[in-house]
């Protein structure tokens, strides 16, 4: 999926700056950046008013150069943007970063034409472009800087690549990596994305081998399935930290299915993230903390954790916020607690997260060494953390304790890490502890929390999502209507082979009686009409009819239901079998403007208006692991496990009908907004499941 010549953007071999010049602004911090870069190729100063520049020639024009450059830098006004566009373009440049602004930033007609016609010359010409509107990539790595930036410095070399839509945040992380001795690759301006975008940028990050670790600053995402795909080619290969800017429910669309109130925009960015094992974060210090942990620390084998801390106080509130993030502790083996005992003179147990009594008593003789080596030993730890006060002016005992841990983590295959008691400001940090150091206590186990996370991805991945392709499923509305009727609704989905229950439609009381004698008492009955979605609160729907006598009866309350809704005309009644003894679940689609169909399961029936916000949700499609990991949460194990006196339910049947529906929903047109399968039973183990209540919406037409 990579962009044609985007690694002339982004591994220049030779690089022009349009509008270099001497007076300090962006252009001349842009040249002095590419020549302080240690850039091994060409530097061109692009400037009819300049002879020379910082010792480089400088020439009237794109097409006055020798060569044609890799990749342009333009710092022009706006007003000029395009005409330097024009002369690239005839110069046969194939890479171009425009730092001015105007163009669908400025929310302007005018800037959008501008937007238009720098799109086209792209679009004609194959040009990558980088921005507009953005401050410009360096690669630390790669010794190149075609930016404006004047970071701090000079910066750390690592494997931190960061890339953000927005040009503030870049100066923010780069201060603030600086401040803790953070080591970067490369530092990606985007700006508008305008033809490069999000996914171009992870798609290369994911081949680079200088980058450990992606962090992302996205306020929005241009072209869904490239974003995904991008996105999980790269957490296949290293972690991805993602600070998303907007996260609101603004851009929620509301439809009549209870799922489309169940699918808010930063719901479903989210469940993108985790589905494909992104780390979402809130801050910039989390960000930070988080890409911190994964470039200094292997990944854990497992999610078996064990905190220690010289402090009651603060093991109590570690294990607060831990357990507020949903981790567990796996209690200490007999021998660990022992050995802890042991190495500390106490006779009480050891409670993971447990507290070792005293910061002297840790720091005594080869205690902290012993402790740690005692849980590397042990096969049911995967990582470890230490939480303390961290001093930048160590005092001998404190020194002999770092000493310990300087002992011992350079040969540990498990990750530790020293965590603070609180924030800690990162000047006061000791320059060498031998291990790494956390910012906080909340973003260091937060940190740690990732790390977990997305190892146990790592572990799990599959690439079960990509199915092959099948052929389209036709699902229109009749004239004038924006929904399908229940009965035209399990129709379409019985022919693609989901379970649905036995069920007839019947346009008369005779008709009517015949179906419900078909299909065996007890029976339901549902008015059908396209205008009527709400069956229940209209009274059209009837439980537990038992005789042919109750249904000629209730045919006629239907009539009257009917009437009183302004329903003159309606298809008739659905007759139906009664599906009474399973557990009741939604299983609904709801189509993301940017993501496409995402699939949402929760608690159904009448349970959705009280459980809801415990839905589950993942972009479809995806297999039955993906499916199962959907129905692990509290409520929804609950539920199948024999929920109020009933039967364990038919859980495997359960996920497979949730990823066979997952492929199912790409198989339609995007005209189908929404559908909603409530109730779903889950029927007692070896029943299977069945389709009690369907409905699909559609676009206005």
């Amino acid at each position: 999926m990579r962009r044609p010549f985007i690694e002339r953007l982004l591994d220049p071999r030779s690089i022009a700056i349009v509008g270099a010049n001497d007076k300090g602004n962006s252009g001349a911090r842009c040249l002095k950046g590419a020549i302080a870069s240690g850039f091994s190729g060409p530097i061109y100063p692009i400037n009819p008013n300049y002879e020379t520049l910082e010792g480089l020639k400088c020439y009237p024009s794109l097409l006055d150069l020798p060569e044609t450059p890799d990749s342009v830098a333009v710092s022009v006004p706006t007003s000029s943007a395009l005409r330097v566009l024009s002369e690239g373009e005839a110069a046969g440049v194939r890479s171009m970063i425009f730092f001015s602004g105007g163009f669908t930033d400025s929310g302007t007609p005018e800037g959008q034409q501008r937007h238009d016609e720098l799109t086209a010359i792209a679009q004609r010409s194959g040009m990558v472009i980088g921005g507009p509107n953005c401050m410009g990539v360096v690669s630390l790595k790669r010794h190149f800087d075609t930016s404006f930036v004047s970071y701090p410095g000079p910066l750390k070399t690592g494997g931190i690549s960061i890339v953000s839509q927005s040009g503030g945040l870049i100066n923010a992380i780069t201060e603030l990596g600086y401040a803790r001795d953070l080591g970067f690759n490369y530092l990606i301006s985007a700006g508008n994305e305008a033809v490069v975008n999000a996914a171009d940028h992870l798609d290369w990050l994911a081949d680079d081998d200088g980058t450990s670790v992606i962090v992302t600053c996205l306020e929005s995402v241009k072209d869904g399935p490239r974003y995904r795909a991008a996105l999980a080619k790269a957490t296949a290969r290293k972690p991805v930290v993602i600070l998303k800017l907007g996260r609101s429910a603004a851009g929620q669309q509301a439809t009549l299915a209870h799922t489309g109130s169940l699918a808010g925009s930063d719901d479903v960015f989210a469940a993108l993230c985790r589905q494909y094992g992104a780390t979402l974060v809130e801050t910039i210090d989390q960000a930070l903390e988080t890409a911190a942990m994964f470039d200094r620390l292997p990944l854990p084998k497992g999610n078996r954790a064990v905190i220690f801390s010289t402090s009651g106080g603060a093991t109590v509130l570690a294990t607060d916020l831990t357990v507020k993030m949903g981790l567990t502790f796996p209690p200490l083996t007999p021998a660990t607690n022992a050995r802890m005992q042991e190495i500390y003179g106490a006779k009480r147990p050891f409670i993971n997260p447990f507290d070792v009594g005293s910061y002297p008593l840790m720091a005594k003789a080869d205690n902290m060494t012993r402790t740690m080596r005692t849980l590397i030993e042990d096969d049911d730890v995967d990582l470890m953390a230490c939480v303390m006060v961290v001093q930048r002016d160590l005092k001998p005992n404190r020194m002999g304790l770092f000493n310990q841990v300087r002992d011992v983590v350079p040969s540990s295959p498990k990750p530790f890490a020293l965590i603070p008691e609180a924030t800690l400001h990162w000047r006061d940090v000791p320059q060498d502890v031998g291990a790494h150091v956390a910012a906080s206590l909340l973003d260091g186990l937060l940190g740690l929390r990732a790390l977990m996370d997305y190892a146990s991805y790592r572990r799990t991945y599959s690439a079960e999502d990509a199915l092959a392709p099948q052929a389209a499923i036709e699902a229109r509305p009749r004239a004038g209507a924006s929904a399908l009727t229940e009965w035209e609704s399990k129709r379409v989905l019985a022919a693609a082979g989901l379970p649905v229950t036995r069920e007839e439609l019947a346009t008369s009381e005779d008709e009517a009686v015949v179906a419900a004698e078909r299909i065996g008492f007890p029976v339901a009955m549902k008015l059908q009409s396209p205008a009527l979605m709400h069956k229940t609160e209209a009274g059209g729907v009837l439980l537990n009819i038992r005789t042919s006598d109750e249904v000629r009866h209730n045919w006629r309350r239907l009539q009257d239901a009917a009437g009183a809704h302004g329903l003159t005309e309606f298809d008739g009644v659905l007759i139906q079998q009664m599906v009474t003894d399973g557990v009741e679940f939604l299983v609904g689609m709801h189509r993301d403007p940017i993501f496409g169909p995402v699939v949402i399961v929760s608690a159904g029936g009448v349970f959705v208006d009280l459980l809801g916000k415990e839905a589950q949700r993942r972009l479809a499609p995806f297999g039955i692991e993906e499916a199962d990991s959907m129905l692990a949460g509290e409520i929804a194990s609950k539920l199948l496990s024999g929920f109020r006196g009933k039967p364990p339910a038919h859980r495997s049947a359960l996920a497979k009908l949730i990823a066979d529906f997952s492929t199912f929903v790409t198989r339609l047109d995007d005209n189908v907004t929404a559908i909603d399968l409530n109730p779903v039973m889950a029927l007692p183990q070896g029943r299977g499941v069945v389709v009690v209540d369907a409905s699909f919406e559609f676009k206005p037409s």
